[in-house]
């Protein structure tokens, strides 16, 4: 299996999205097992209202819980940026010295909110993939760029769940404005830059530790069933959800990302054995002490108070089929070095109890949970 070499590689990677949960597990897995791969681990991160790029930076890093590797941090560099906007909204020597740097761009901000309107998605997840494939562009022109690592979804697929189907509806803006992004890709690889589209499927916590955000779409259905006490559910019989741990993405992900046959590619990571959804509510119900609910036809949203059905608009297609994504071109290239993906029987407990642990969600009173 060839990898690049790592004589082109001992240079500057660069991370965005590294406060999302993504992200934020790309750089722990390049700082953990890859930290001599790169000179500098370079941090795009925008400031938020109330704090500013560097604060973000350094709760990120703390929120690592390195221990003794904490030193690994000292190679990383915090720059005060947002990928919308020109030259990434820095000054014109922190542009030069990226073009001069950069050899490794592992791009995974977006938005991933499903409620967004298709300009306010399309803002973020189409124009900023469009300034940083500019940035490596300009890197390959000053001849130390060797890779461009573009973290899309395989929703991009749309209501027909084939790879390569040409007619396409999209669930929510997010599905649609990913796929908008791939096309950018796209253009640029067409174009000779040296790219690799990965297309995950949900991702979930981490099958060991449980940890998860909040802005996780798994953590967002858990809360639900702890603010609100559901009667009933819309959610067909047999509908299922393929869902992945965040650790198990990371494996594939850093199995795949140095090999030369990798580019140009797309390439689906997913499990091979779906969630049955009716399960997985029962489970987290459960788990809570909450009432199970009656589960409806996925039509019944009449059924639902006002609020959970606005709520539930967004991502009702994905409790009405059944999603199995293509794996054959992810296998053929790892041969026999495909990691196998825990099942999510194995690992939901965790995370719900992480959840608990966190003080995100609160168990009622009732029957020890156990995990």
């Amino acid at each position: 299996m060839k990898t690049i070499p790592k004589s082109i590689r001992s240079s500057s990677c660069l991370i965005t999205g590294s406060t999302g949960f993504v992200g934020k597990n790309i750089l722990k897995e390049i700082l953990l097992n890859h930290y001599e791969t790169f000179d500098s681990i370079i941090l795009l991160i925008r400031p938020s209202k109330y704090t500013s790029s560097s604060q973000r930076g350094e709760q990120l890093l703390r929120s690592l819980h390195l221990g003794e590797e904490q030193y690994k941090t000292e190679k990383v560099k915090i720059l005060e940026s947002e990928i919308t906007e020109e030259n990434l909204k820095l000054n014109p020597n922190q542009y030069s010295e990226l073009v001069e740097s950069v050899s490794v761009i592992f791009h995974s901000a977006a938005t991933v909110e499903y409620s967004h309107t298709y300009e306010h998605a399309g803002y973020i997840n189409i124009n900023g993939t469009l300034n940083l494939l500019k940035l490596a562009d300009k890197c390959m022109e000053a001849g130390a760029f060797k890779k461009f690592n573009h973290i899309s979804t395989a929703y991009v697929t749309g209501n027909q769940r084939d790879r390569k189907v040409l007619n396409r509806t999209f669930l929510n803006t997010y599905e649609e404005t990913k796929y908008d992004a791939e096309q950018k890709v796209l253009e640029y690889m067409r174009n000779g830059l040296p790219a690799t589209i990965f297309r995950p499927s949900t991702i979930a916590g981490d099958s060991v530790t449980g940890e998860i955000m909040r802005t996780n779409v798994i953590f967002k259905f858990i809360k639900l069933f702890e603010t609100e006490n559901l009667k009933y559910f819309p959610c067909d019989e047999g509908a299922s959800l393929n869902m992945i741990p965040i650790d198990y993405f990371i494996k594939v992900l850093f199995e795949l990302w140095d090999l030369e046959k990798s580019i140009g590619r797309i390439l689906n990571i997913s499990s091979y054995k779906n969630m049955d959804i009716q399960s997985c509510v029962t489970f987290k119900c459960n788990f809570m002490n909450a009432r199970v609910p009656i589960f409806v036809p996925s039509d019944r949203l009449d059924l639902l108070p006002e609020n959970v059905r606005q709520n539930l608009s967004y991502v009702l297609g994905y409790v009405r089929e059944s999603h199995q994504f293509d794996l054959s071109e992810t296998y053929n290239l790892l041969d026999d070095k495909m990691p196998e993906c825990p099942e999510w029987d194995t690992y939901l407990g965790k995370i719900m109890q992480y959840c608990a642990d966190s003080g995100f969600v609160k168990i009622k009173a009732g029957k020890e949970t156990l995990v």
